[in-house]
Order: structure tokens, then sequence, then C-alpha cells
């Protein structure tokens, strides 16, 4: 997926009690311990075919080419 980064807040209490009332199942299923990060996305596109990024965790700069409507 590709999109824009246009904030990234800090898990706590108040964060897990509005998820829990308007997403359980995305509480159910993410990892929402308090005190990781959470990035919120703009723009998000899903490409046709997933890009490889063996142990890429967190922001990174793909250095291939994207093409066939990836």
């Amino acid at each position: 997926m590709n999109g824009n980064l246009v904030d990234c807040f800090q898990i706590d209490e108040a964060y897990r009690r509005k998820l829990q009332r308007e997403n359980p199942a995305e509480l159910a299923f993410g990892d929402y311990t308090i005190g990781r990060y959470a990035w919120v996305m703009a723009d998000a596109i899903l490409f046709n075919k997933p890009i490889p990024a063996k142990g890429k965790q967190g922001l990174w700069n793909w250095e291939g080419g994207i093409q066939d409507g990836q």
C-alpha cells in the first residue's frame, strides 16, 4: 500500500476506549498496546501486486520501480 503519512500519535487509554466504542474488531486484531505509536495515512493506494519487503519495519524508501499499475 502507498499513501501519505499525515499524523502520528502515541496510543493512550483514551484512544483505546474510543477504538473499543467505534471499531472493536480493529482493537481485537491490532496491537494497540499503550505507549505504541499509530500512523495515520491518507490517500492510500492498494497495489495490484505486493512489493516484497523482507524485514522492512518502520518508514523506508522503495528503491525498485513500480510498473503495470502496481
